[in-house]
């Protein structure tokens, strides 16, 4: 996920940092504040790549703390289908084979 920041709003302030994964439901974001509240309900939040904007929702699920930052795992509330698109730039292609075993 290199060249990905995400800008956090938790509440109670602005925090900056990387996107380490994303998918369609959820991602990872590291490099954080360790000040930033990872137990809040929701944290509003901007992924912004070379010329892409996404605005998302995103619900704590998990955290984990280093010396002096932060990472949160989290599950996206709420996005748009431009966000799904953009994911699946990153998704490895279906193999036809797999298609055809769920058919069967």
């Amino acid at each position: 996920m290199d060249g990905l920041s995400v800008d956090i709003n938790d509440g109670k302030g602005f925090f900056q940092g990387k996107i380490a994964d994303i998918s369609q439901t959820g991602l990872c974001m590291e490099d954080l504040p360790k000040r930033i509240d990872a137990e809040t309900r929701r944290l509003n939040v901007v992924v912004s790549g070379e010329k892409d904007h996404f605005r998302l929702v995103v619900r704590p699920k998990w955290y984990t703390e280093g010396n002096a930052v932060k990472s949160i795992g989290g599950e996206i509330l709420t996005s748009s289908w431009m966000w799904l698109d953009f994911v699946s730039r990153f998704e490895p292609p279906a193999d036809e084979t797999d298609f055809l075993e769920i058919l069967i």
